[in-house]
């Protein structure tokens, strides 16, 4: 039997309160709820621990265990609320283009939902720190589309679909979309190698991002940043153990799964 998400747990979690509909006014305002709750974070795959995209397992983690998770999870998540609400989504995979060199080939490992609405298609994307989507986007190539948080547009890549955000006038590249679902045995394997190759970013640095209410909030390692609004920006590097954790517990609302220790020691 497949487990059913509890929609009223997941809903108390990210503090939505509105119409259960599955309307397009409902879907932004779970994009942005989910962002500005449930935190970004790697702790899992840093520390060696495996990483199940089993839906219970989901729910006890970021759900009731307030914790976080890194895209395949808080994708997986937000996919099984979106269909417990009745909306029509799929899923899909992404080649990261993010800090990455124009002429190097990435594998298919990020993740990326589909909603078709009366309003059109779009896409939900829950799960990328730092310059990520907050609000879901109409899966349109025409156009650039401006969010409260960023101004983005979808570029024709042959047959692929690219994601691009425009900072300092500048269009800067984030994922290229496989615009057709995937199977469930794809996004397994994907998630398995995302977590576990030793060249893979989360085994090898502590990567967080949140949502504000006026600001996001990322870390890099010991780096802390904090990004306005406005474009201002702070930077802070966490010295000691103490404060990385009250970091994660404090700025990020992460229940620390270790002692704080543990999660320095791999940043050292």
């Amino acid at each position: 039997m497949t487990y059913m998400l509890d929609l009223d747990a997941y809903l108390a979690r990210v503090g939505y309160q509105g119409p259960r509909a599955p309307t397009l006014s409902t879907l932004q305002a779970l994009h942005a709820r989910h962002g500005m709750t449930i935190a970004f974070e790697d702790i899992d795959p840093l520390l060696g621990h495996p990483v199940s995209l089993d839906i219970a397992a989901l729910e006890t983690k970021m759900v009731h265990g307030r914790r976080g998770g890194y895209c395949f999870e808080q994708s997986t998540l937000f996919r099984a609320a979106l269909a417990a609400l009745g909306f029509d989504v799929q899923a899909m995979l992404a080649r990261m283009r993010w800090n990455r060199p124009a002429d190097l080939e990435t594998a298919r490992t990020h993740m990326v939902l589909r909603i078709d609405l009366p309003e059109g298609r779009f896409i939900a994307d829950v799960g990328f720190a730092g310059h990520g989507l907050v609000e879901p986007l109409k899966l349109d190539t025409t156009r650039s589309q401006r969010q409260a948080r960023g101004h983005y547009r979808l570029v024709d890549v042959g047959a692929l679909i690219e994601l691009q955000v425009e900072i300092r006038d500048a269009w800067r590249p984030i994922h290229r979309l496989d615009p057709e679902p995937q199977s469930a045995i794809d996004f397994e394997a994907a998630n398995w190698f995302t977590a576990t190759h030793p060249l893979s970013q989360f085994r090898g640095a502590l990567i967080m991002g949140l949502v504000g209410p006026d600001e996001r909030y990322t870390i890099a390692n010991r780096v802390l940043k904090t990004r306005r609004a406005d474009g201002f920006s702070t930077v802070r590097t966490l010295q000691t153990a103490s404060e990385l954790g009250n970091v994660i517990e404090d700025v990020f609302n992460v229940a620390l799964p270790v002692p704080p220790e543990q999660i320095f020691a791999r940043l050292t």
